[in-house]
């Protein structure tokens, strides 16, 4: 084993979403890719990763991922166990990687391009609530539920009043919730922080399919805690880690990120 590498993989999309439709995970790509990762090299062997497709319609996309295997090991691991769709789809001809450091300098600023799901667990049970449309709903302890949502059924039990605006209240508690789940590793710089992108998207666990938020987030942090820093590399942030969430893909400051 190796110190830990970022590894760099081309994907065929139309082969990914083939092999998602043959295995029974589309619309989550990220389940189809966890499933693939886990048959090829074994499970979180590369972990946590992330999917950027490429521009203008193009079928092909990059795989980012985090490992402690060298490309000689990975290369080996694939050739001897993967089933052939899987090995075809990472192709071992494509495979590249870096070491990353060993140590971080304290204070250091880094830029960042994260994709995650920013979600909180209940402490006990909440009634339904007005702004839902399953009104009926109540959920229980334990429950995983958009921050947002969590954040506004405590201050509104009624309902959100109309005089919110709920773009921008989401947005500060997204970023929120990222400066907690940073600490003590790295503090988040807010004016240098947004939210590129929200929406909600189709996670496949088990036989269930649920409904969960999904962020991009452009920004920049501060290094407080080195060993801290590598070990949230290194694991991700936030749930979700093994199904192409909480990769923190890291930039110079001041770098442009466009949207992925």
């Amino acid at each position: 084993m190796s110190d830990l590498r970022m590894i760099r993989q081309v994907v065929m999309l139309d082969r990914l979403r083939e092999l998602s439709r043959i295995h029974g995970f589309w619309p989550d790509e990220g389940r189809m890719l966890h499933h693939a990762l886990s048959e090829c090299f074994g499970k979180r062997t590369i972990q946590p990763f992330r999917l950027l497709r490429g521009r203008n319609g193009s079928k092909l996309a990059t795989l980012y991922g985090y490992c402690c295997c060298s490309d000689e090991e990975l290369k080996s691991i694939s050739a001897k166990v993967a089933p052939p769709e899987f090995h075809e789809l990472f192709s071992p001809a494509t495979l590249q990687s870096k070491a990353m450091p060993r140590e971080w300098q304290m204070r250091q600023r880094l830029a960042f391009d994260l994709r995650v799901v920013p979600v909180r667990r209940l402490m006990r049970p909440a009634p339904p609530w007005p702004n839902l449309a399953a009104r009926s709903k109540q959920y229980a302890k334990g429950a995983e539920l958009d921050v947002f949502l969590v954040d506004a059924m405590r201050k509104w039990p009624s309902g959100i009043p109309h005089s919110v605006e709920r773009a921008e209240l989401r947005q500060e508690l997204y970023l929120t919730w990222l400066a907690e789940r940073l600490q003590p590793a790295a503090e988040l710089v807010l004016e240098a922080s947004r939210v590129a992108r929200s929406r909600r998207i189709t996670l496949l666990r088990g036989k269930s399919r649920q409904d969960r938020p999904e962020a991009i987030v452009h920004g920049e942090l501060v290094v407080t805690d080195s060993q801290a820093f590598t070990d949230m590399v290194t694991r991700g942030v936030g749930r979700h880690a093994a199904y192409g969430f909480g990769m923190l893909l890291l930039r110079p400051p001041g770098t442009v990120i466009r949207n992925q």
